[in-house]
């Protein structure tokens, strides 16, 4: 719970120094990602590995303090579904996923040339998804709320004059979290330390202003 307070208070504090920012953009696009995940139950009693791949819209916004400046703040939000899993090794059946998570970091900005620049950084995120799926002829349930890690690195390309086409990565790494998981009649619910990582391919275009 300790290391959920600390990165909770870093989600906060980050993205409440937004509104001192001056130039913005916002970008809707979609992403592609892979996740490997163990989480483990504080407790000792349940410990799985979910493997699977997600498609969905993220719509996102980086805030510079300055027009010319390198330094900002990247905030996101995503939602998606998905397209496969598998628990501990076996694919499971019948799957159905609501995923959503939260994210805002530091960025940093790097010009490459006169119409394109590089944008990268380090930042908290957070994540949920509801998970029903069948396995073994059994009816299992995740329910899971998780806060953690976040990277990204994108490429920004000017098409027009405020109009730019974004392609990037984001990865993810949760650390903590509160997961009710397992048989859907009997799951197992408390907090959870993970470990693990998203790599989310990403490609959309942003408005400046």
């Amino acid at each position: 719970m300790k290391k959920f307070a600390i990165l909770a208070t870093l989600l906060y504090l980050v993205s409440s120094t937004a509104v001192f920012a001056t130039v913005s953009s916002a970008s809707l696009g979609g992403f592609y990602s892979y996740e490997q995940i163990t989480q483990k139950f504080n407790a000792g009693t349940f410990q799985d590995t979910r493997e699977g791949t997600t498609i969905g819209l993220a719509l996102r916004g980086s805030t510079f303090f300055k027009h010319t400046g390198k330094f900002g703040l990247r905030y996101d939000v995503r939602a998606g579904k998905m397209l496969n899993l598998s628990v501990d090794g076996q694919e499971v059946d019948s799957l159905g996923t609501i995923g959503m998570d939260l994210g805002v970091g530091v960025a940093y900005q790097q010009p490459v040339t006169y119409v394109s620049y590089i944008e990268a950084g380090l930042g908290v995120r957070a994540t949920g998804g509801l998970l029903d799926y069948t396995q073994g002829g059994a009816d299992m349930v995740d329910n899971h709320a998780f806060l953690g890690l976040s990277a990204f690195v994108d490429y920004n390309h000017a098409l027009l004059n405020k109009l730019v086409l974004n392609v990037g990565a984001n990865a993810k790494m949760p650390l903590v979290g509160y997961v009710k998981a397992g048989t859907k009649n009997n799951p197992t619910e408390g907090t959870v330390s993970v470990s693990g990582i998203e790599i989310s391919p990403y490609i959309g275009v942003s408005y400046v202003f």
